[in-house]
């Protein structure tokens, strides 16, 4: 009776992130592939022959979010989830089907690990075989050129080693404009769509083209709508047989859902709300790396500053819901090519928030927002989101060391990015210095300007390879074929002096072939 006692007390301790954790990390391995979604955006497709791409796309995106089953876990404050299950995969059969194919034939009993019924599998499959992102890539190279990049993009001895092995999703790693849609709405957003559509006249191709991509993001908008009031109608009908507090909060979460993403934020609440469907959102409508929130420290503070000044939120109340939403970040899983899911069990998904650093003129831009995120990170140390501090020489050292103690805890971040250099860096490619010091870091460790700057896959150039090929007059050890430039063999030089110039030529070569000459520009002094 005492141990019973015991662990019921060790429960009642756990803050709900930590709860809702616990539960979604053991479903991990009971996780397999749903369908749905896959059966979705192909019914579409097949019903949309003949549309402008933009529009079947949207109308796509329209039949995912309006049909995919949907669910409200126990205890979670947040709604919205990546899969029709609870740590399931979702499949993205329209950016590429043949490694699918691949796996089945020669990984099955991997594949099995997986899950999914194969035979529906083959027949999408064999839908998109000839129609997928990934075909219509390569079918206008010829085999040389295919064979060319395959020597090059091979996963054990890549230069670029990112092609083939991504092919299976869409570009990320940047940082859309969150703050925007949580200020403005959705609703907000599709009159200022509506209002271009009126003033756009088709005139040529270019007009055309544009006029399909506008109608097709009211279509994408007002699905996103459709998609949250099917969360308030859900919650609605579950806070009837819920019990106590549980009721309250599901009536508060239907409330919330009628309101938000298509009117703006009312409170902290609503705006971490709005702030997780358009994550959740831009994921379910193309599987991509690397987006992420970005200062969400700056742009959820007034919300937060204004409900703790009125008494309608306190400190412990907005861990909590921060706590939900990094359990939340963790819910994504990938139905990938095999190597991918060898490396990343699946799970790496580099969504990043970025805290700290300046404003505008410069000031330090920490606030108090700022150390609950890393409070939250402290209660519920889940894989992601990650976090990113931005240091610079007015950073508030308490705040410093708040995160330099969370790193010591050994999750692996935040981690850590100097202001001087990287503004430098941003101002010498043109960025005004105002815009430049409201960086963010997307995936990994790449800046970006929020709301300004595109999507991008990071280029993957193993810097060591092109020695190798410096060295052999651009012949690959590996294959013995030439792979680089030919710029002499390494007993014939004469100098150091020369096989730095050999390196260089074989790095740039590899850098042009993939279109970055920008980085060859020299680096200001």
């Amino acid at each position: 009776m005492s141990a019973d006692f015991s662990k019921k007390a060790s429960e009642e301790t756990k803050t709900r992130g930590q709860r809702l954790w616990e539960i979604l990390r053991d479903k991990r391995d009971g996780g397999k592939l749903s369908l749905e979604r896959a059966r979705l955006v192909t019914a579409s497709y097949k019903e949309t022959e003949g549309l402008p791409v933009p529009i079947r796309r949207a109308k796509a995106f329209e039949k995912i979010v309006t049909e995919i089953p949907i669910y409200i876990d126990d205890e979670q404050l947040l709604v919205g989830d990546f899969a029709a299950k609870s740590m399931w995969a979702e499949w993205y059969p329209e950016t590429a089907v043949d490694w699918v194919l691949r796996d089945i034939e020669a990984h099955e009993e991997a594949y099995k690990v997986i899950g999914g019924e194969v035979e529906e599998q083959l027949e999408i499959c064999n839908y998109w075989k000839n129609r997928c992102v990934e075909y219509v890539f390569l079918w206008p190279l010829s085999k040389e050129e295919r064979e060319k990049l395959s020597e090059v993009a091979n996963e054990e001895r890549a230069h670029i080693y990112r092609l083939f092995s991504r092919l299976d999703r869409f570009i990320g790693y940047h940082i859309p404009d969150y703050g925007k849609l949580i200020r403005k709405g959705l609703l907000g957003i599709i009159a200022d769509v509506k209002d271009e559509l009126q003033a756009t006249r088709i005139l040529d191709d270019d007009s055309f083209q544009k006029v399909n991509f506008l109608q097709a993001l009211v279509i994408v908008y007002q699905a996103a709508i459709q998609y949250a009031r099917r969360y308030a109608a859900l919650a609605r009908e579950m806070a009837k047989t819920a019990q106590g507090r549980r009721r309250q909060e599901l009536n508060k979460i239907a409330d919330m859902c009628e309101w938000i993403p298509a009117s703006p934020a009312r409170s902290f609440y609503e705006a971490v709300q709005a702030l997780w469907f358009t994550h959740l959102l831009m994921q379910i409508e193309g599987k991509a790396n690397g987006i992420s929130p970005g200062r969400a420290d700056q742009y959820l503070y007034p919300y937060y500053r204004r409900d703790i000044d009125e008494g309608k939120l306190t400190r412990e109340e907005a861990i909590d819901i921060l706590e939900c939403l990094r359990v939340k970040m963790c819910s994504l899983r990938n139905f990938s090519i095999k190597s991918f899911l060898e490396v990343t069990s699946g799970e790496a998904q580099f969504h990043n928030i970025t805290l700290g650093g300046q404003t505008p003129d410069g000031k330090d831009a920490t606030n108090e927002l700022s150390y609950l995120f890393l409070e939250a990170a402290f209660r519920t140390r889940t894989p992601h989101h990650t976090l990113s501090i931005r240091c610079h020489d007015n950073l508030s050292e308490d705040f410093l060391l708040k995160a330099a103690e969370l790193a010591a805890t050994g999750n692996g971040w935040p981690a850590f990015f100097g202001d001087t250099t990287t503004i430098e860096y941003l101002t010498y490619a043109g960025v005004p210095l105002e815009e430049a010091r409201d960086y963010a870091i997307s995936g990994c460790t790449t800046p970006q300007i929020p709301g300004k700057c595109s999507a991008c896959e990071p280029f993957g150039l193993i810097l060591v390879k092109p020695l190798e090929l410096a060295l052999r007059d651009g012949i690959d050890p590996f294959t013995g074929k030439q792979l680089g430039p030919k710029t002499g063999k390494f007993e014939d030089f004469k100098t150091y002096d020369e096989l730095v110039e050999a390196y260089k030529e074989q790095t740039s070569y590899f850098l042009r072939q993939w279109g970055w000459p920008t980085l060859l520009l020299p680096l200001p002094a």
